[in-house]
């Protein structure tokens, strides 16, 4: 490079007191810039008193931002020195550059930042391929163990701490996640969700004005050990779930005296009744799924009748529920029901398997034999193919490999077909 343009490339390059560029090359699509450190002295990592006797010189080869899309090495020469402090345990070091490169990394300090936010933010698959793109030669592997390594800044006290039970296999085993509902920021994840995990945490981390949790018993039970000054809350998302639970055992309790409340919607005037009404192939069940419910809605009457007598003439519901063999809560649900419950209906979320073939159904009658026999003839291809190849190779001769290397290739004649 020319010299012209060495304070141009300078400015491009880490900034540090005592660094001097002594030039720039390219080499093979890639940028190497020899950098040289030239402070006097440097201090001892150990016990921090500076020396100035030199020791050796070596050289550093970490990576840099890339420039244009080339990625760019620096070749830092630097030294080791002599330690003449005779109570150090240290005689010989190497000088650091900490505004530049860590002690023993690859990567400078602002590409390992990059890079640290790139996979904090997509992962290491995806921040992989990310700083491809962009000229950075790392793989998912580094990335994830850059998240290892990073090291996490101390939470500071929560005043207003949520508590809540997360999954780490989902019906097997659960910890217990703390968040710092004023900054919204996770502070610490406990492996169980015991209440001595909980108070053994909070007496660690005094400051815990309000905590925001569910209606379990064991962090009920932490709470008061840990922080027993705190003010104990049910938390937004488990007050609208109770309440909706609560609304709905209502309703179905209620639901006959709330189907006659109910105004049914007057008939849109100036349309036929063909515009009102869903089509014929619309909200359409067969016979027998209309029978079988039939049945079985006869047989949940029967037992609702059941329950409410027995339960009037003052048995209990345990004794009834095990009498009928049935669960506790359908029994209590049936016995302080005013009418028979009915079952809701199943919302269907999986597609069924001629939906994606229904629109096939309103084409004519001969392009729907066109199209069978365009399948069939796709499918019937494969299976000659097949039968010709084994033919071919019982017929020829040679060896087990010479026929496994015919295999992969089709034969002169079909291939000149």
């Amino acid at each position: 490079m020319n010299t012209t343009q060495l304070p141009l490339a300078r400015t491009l390059l880490p900034d540090a007191p005592g660094l001097v560029l002594e030039g720039i090359h390219f080499v093979d699509e890639e940028v190497i810039a020899v950098l040289r450190s030239t402070t006097p002295t440097a201090p001892c990592p150990l016990c921090g008193v500076t020396s100035g006797s030199i020791h050796s010189y070596y050289q550093r080869a970490p990576t840099d931002l890339p420039w244009g899309g080339h990625p760019v090495k620096l070749i830092l020469c630097v030294r080791k020195f002599f330690c003449r402090v005779p109570y150090c345990e240290r005689r010989i070091f190497t000088e650091r550059l900490p505004k530049i490169v860590a002690p023993w990394a690859r990567t400078t300090q602002r590409l390992t930042m990059l890079l640290r936010a790139v996979v904090f933010a997509l992962g290491g698959e995806a921040g992989a391929r990310l700083a491809k793109r962009i000229g950075l030669a790392t793989s998912p592997a580094t990335l994830i163990c850059m998240i290892r390594r990073t090291v996490l800044a101390d939470p500071a006290p929560a005043r207003i701490l949520g508590v809540d039970d997360w999954a780490k296999r989902k019906g097997r085993s659960y910890g217990t996640a703390l968040v710092d509902l004023e900054e919204h920021r996770l502070i610490e994840l406990l492996p169980d969700r015991e209440s001595e995990t909980f108070a053994r945490w909070l007496k660690a981390n005094p400051g815990v004005e309000v905590i925001s949790r569910d209606r379990s018993e064991n962090y009920a039970a932490g709470g008061r050990q840990g922080a027993p000054e705190a003010t104990h809350v049910a938390d937004r998302w488990h007050l609208l779930s109770n309440w909706r639970r609560s609304i709905e055992t209502v309703f179905d309790r209620h639901r006959g005296r709330i189907k006659r409340v109910m105004v049914p919607a007057a008939e849109p005037a100036g349309k036929p009744a063909a515009a009102v009404l869903p089509a014929k192939s619309a909200n359409r069940r067969r016979k027998h799924a209309e029978e079988h419910r039939a049945r079985t809605q006869a047989r949940r009457l029967t037992l609702y009748n059941t329950i409410r007598e027995r339960y009037a003439k003052g048995e209990y519901l345990k004794t009834i529920a095990r009498d009928l063999e049935i669960d506790f809560r359908t029994a209590r649900k049936y016995a302080l029901s005013d009418e028979c419950p009915t079952r809701k209906p199943h919302k269907r979320t999986r597609k069924r398997l001629l939906e994606p073939y229904e629109s096939r159904t309103s084409e004519p009658a001969g392009r729907r034999g066109a199209r069978t026999a365009e399948v069939s003839t796709a499918r019937s291809r494969p299976t000659i193919t097949r039968a010709r190849a084994r033919r071919w190779r019982s017929s020829s001769p040679g060896s087990g490999a010479r026929r496994m290397m015919a295999s992969r290739s089709p034969p002169p004649q079909q291939a000149s077909r």
